[in-house]
């Protein structure tokens, strides 16, 4: 019961995230706005995501699994209703940012039901099993979002996940496995920590965002960009020196700090295709929001079996170039979406791209999983997480930004086919990049990566 209840939790999160990016052209026309001025809606869930994080992995240990999972779905059903209703860009911005929050407290809230309850290889497999419910139906995202929208409106892709959380809150409920006890809770984390890392990456992201209008080097630019990259500092001195808001057991294994750093280049690819491809089929291409779904079902239905196979293929001796090589295999595929105009040929292509990110981020998800005891399960699962999406919200924001430039304006940027297939170029870089970091470890070091003791400096 509490298998089927996380990973129905963690796929009411996958789908809102999916459906959302298909709404985006037709939300952008009914407030009358750019495409890629929207770019906010995907930011603030990102940003908010990885804000919560930093704290949600706290919450997760000490008040357990189960618990904060059923509130967090609760707080996340609430601010869809914010969204479906809002009235204005800034309202919908808003509730985008509450949703941001209440699926940081579901996600690692979930991670953490699994494993604290299975061990070893069941450990693994529930994980895959997990990961692999969220992406199968995480697949059907765009083709449902594409239904929505073109038969009820964009406003229907935030009401159709309220029955989801209903049902997971209620197997949570109904779950009988054993209870977090309240006596292990842990130390209060450090807000000043928190404050500082969140502040950084949203003035950071506010730089990419707002440089090309305030201009690169006003002062309003340079002071902004130059306290974020302070309080970044900040943060990385007091997690040093005083209490840390992450296990310093984190901070001290190499392969779980490598592991983070390819797991945000996989993310960023996925978000930058995500997002953006629906800008080059829906306004570039001329296709509806329901065929633009259809389309994007190739890359997604391939993501969802490669995540799943991960659990299993994880046990593989060189695991990490079996990484490295699903990492190039993406970006080769991102890359050729650059070079086809059809429909039949983006399948094509986005189908290889779901192969290489569905193992590449299903592999760097559980190996981190299984470096770590149980007891830690939900800090790591919010230390790799909140990289993650703090990276790709500024690649979100710099993507759009770039898009805009190479237009020359911001009014018709999602239109300009070649300034899209740009971004998809930095995609495929991004994927390569994360091949690159990884290709020495794993060529060096080609034993398991799991169940071994810490890899420390």
């Amino acid at each position: 019961m509490g298998l089927i209840a996380a990973a129905l939790a963690t796929l009411v999160i996958q789908l809102d995230y999916l459906t959302v990016g298909v709404a985006l052209p037709t939300t952008a026309h009914h407030f009358h706005r750019s495409s890629t001025d929207l770019q906010w809606v995907v930011s603030a869930f990102t940003l908010a995501f990885g804000a919560a994080l930093t704290v949600s992995g706290w919450l997760t240990d000490t008040y357990g699994p189960r618990r904060v999972t059923a509130y967090g779905l609760a707080f996340f059903s609430a601010s869809s209703l914010v969204c479906a209703f809002a009235p204005s860009v800034p309202w919908l911005v808003a509730g985008r940012a509450l949703q941001g929050i209440g699926g940081a407290i579901v996600v690692p809230g979930a991670v953490a039901m699994i494993s604290s309850a299975f061990e070893g290889r069941r450990k693994r497999i529930g994980l895959a099993f997990m990961w692999g419910v969220a992406g199968g139906g995480g697949a059907l995202g765009p083709f449902i979002g594409g239904l929505l929208v073109a038969g009820f409106g964009w406003r229907s892709v935030f009401l159709f996940n309220l029955p989801l959380c209903l049902a997971a809150a209620l197997l949570i409920r109904l779950d009988r496995t054993a209870r977090h006890r309240a006596g292990a809770a842990a130390q209060r984390p450090p807000y000043v920590n928190a404050i500082c890392v969140v502040a950084g990456w949203v003035t950071l992201t506010l730089v990419v965002d707002r440089g090309t209008a305030w201009g690169w080097f006003s002062a309003g630019t340079i002071v902004a960009g130059v306290g974020g990259v302070a309080l970044l500092a900040a943060f990385a001195y007091r997690e040093r020196r005083g209490p840390s808001l992450y296990s310093r057991a984190l901070y001290g294994d190499r392969v779980v700090r490598l592991l983070t750093v390819v797991g945000s280049l996989a993310v960023v690819g996925f978000t930058l295709l995500t997002v953006f491809s629906m800008f080059l089929l829906q306004e570039a291409r001329g296709l509806s929001p329901f065929a633009a779904g259809c389309v994007t079902l190739a890359l997604l239905a391939p993501y969802a079996a490669t995540t799943y196979a991960a659990g299993r293929l994880a046990e593989v001796k060189r695991v990490l170039l079996l990484l490295v090589c699903s990492m190039v295999f993406a970006g080769a595929a991102v890359l050729g979406l650059t070079f086809v105009s059809t429909p039949p040929a983006y399948a094509g292509m986005f189908a290889l791209c779901g192969i290489g990110m569905g193992l590449g981020n299903g592999l760097t998800n559980l190996l981190v999983q299984q470096r770590v005891a149980a007891g830690m399960s939900g800090a790591a699962m919010s230390l790799t997480l909140s990289a993650k999406t703090f990276v790709a919200s500024v690649a979100v924001a710099l993507a759009a930004t770039g898009a805009e430039s190479l237009n020359g304006r911001v009014a018709g940027a999602a239109y300009n086919a070649s300034a899209l297939d740009a971004v998809l170029r930095a995609c495929a870089a991004a994927l390569f990049l994360g091949a690159l970091c990884l290709a020495p470890r794993a060529i060096r070091r080609p034993g398991p990566v799991t169940g071994s003791a810490p890899d420390r400096d």
